[in-house]
């Protein structure tokens, strides 16, 4: 189970990092949103390591991937949007999309975990993956897009 999600996550935030965005007004916010996956990734690592240790039992375990997987899911999502050169609402509904399965993984996921030193290691974690997120808030506030036939 816990190699279907890694793998998952790999190839999804792989994804992200190798696909190209030349020319769009987005490209700084995929450059953003990259390092915001990078945070995902190690943190995704952090969670195996804390389970492999015995501190996280297998309930949290697989809650926690559920929630990574939904994380990577829209994060793919939001850069596939920001490629293409979408539309503003639509890139803005992406992000929400992102923005709200961080927040559930840490509500649901992180601050759900028993083990008070795993827990305060996680919720770092996406402490730090959710300023990133803001960081690409704000640059999508400041973008504009430049789409032509109503992508």
């Amino acid at each position: 189970m816990k190699t279907k999600h890694t793998a998952l996550v790999v190839v999804l935030l792989s994804s992200l990092f190798f696909a190209g965005c030349p020319g769009t007004a987005y490209h700084k916010a995929v450059i953003a949103e990259h390092d915001f996956s990078v945070t995902v990734a190690a943190f995704q690592q952090a969670e195996i390591v804390e389970f492999q240790s015995g501190r996280i039992d297998s309930a949290e375990h697989l809650k926690l991937e559920a929630g990574i997987e939904k994380v990577a899911l829209a994060g793919q999502t939001l850069t596939s949007s920001l490629q293409s050169g979408a539309a503003n609402t639509t890139v803005q509904q992406n992000f929400n999309t992102l923005s709200a399965a961080v927040t559930d993984l840490m509500n649901s996921g992180v601050l759900g975990v028993k083990n008070p030193t795993s827990q305060q290691l996680l919720k770092v974690s996406i402490q730090t993956a959710q300023a990133i997120l803001a960081n690409v808030s704000t640059l999508l506030a400041n973008q504009t897009t430049t789409t032509t036939g109503g992508k």
